[in-house]
């Protein structure tokens, strides 16, 4: 009795510890310079400044360097995340590393500090496989 409710055990601790993530998204730094990355649903960077620059600084890839990007909740979760937009459209917006470093988030977002936004359709993401490069 004590071994089986043992074994319901274990098989409830390994099936509740699953977490599920969807690594679909890849981007590529192409550029000989770092960067950092950020995403929204919208074509504006309508993002508060709390812990922000840290945030989008840990985003950041370096030259020549892939990075697949994951969200958790299930492995669907960036289609999810694309229907919820208004068009089915994810904006990427890239920054030049060092801008990052040397500006306040504030100042980036107002006036459109990025070097780069893309802006994908859910069937763009799927045509090209899932990975963005930066070049």
């Amino acid at each position: 009795m004590t071994q089986k409710l043992f074994q319901v055990i274990v098989i409830i601790l390994i099936a509740s510890s699953c977490d599920y993530y969807d690594n679909r998204l890849v981007i590529a730094n192409k550029t000989d310079k770092p960067i950092c990355y950020d995403y929204d649903l919208d074509t504006i960077l309508d993002v508060s400044s709390t812990n922000r620059k840290d945030y989008i600084l840990n985003n950041s890839i370096q030259p020549n360097e892939t990075r697949s990007i994951s969200i958790p909740g299930s492995t669907d979760m960036w289609i999810r995340k694309i229907y919820q937009s208004k068009d089915t459209t994810m904006s990427f917006y890239i920054f030049d590393y060092e801008t990052v470093l040397l500006s306040d988030w504030d100042s980036l977002r107002l006036n459109n500090g990025y070097v780069k936004r893309l802006d994908y359709e859910l069937v763009e993401l799927e045509k090209i496989d899932w990975k963005i490069e930066i070049k």
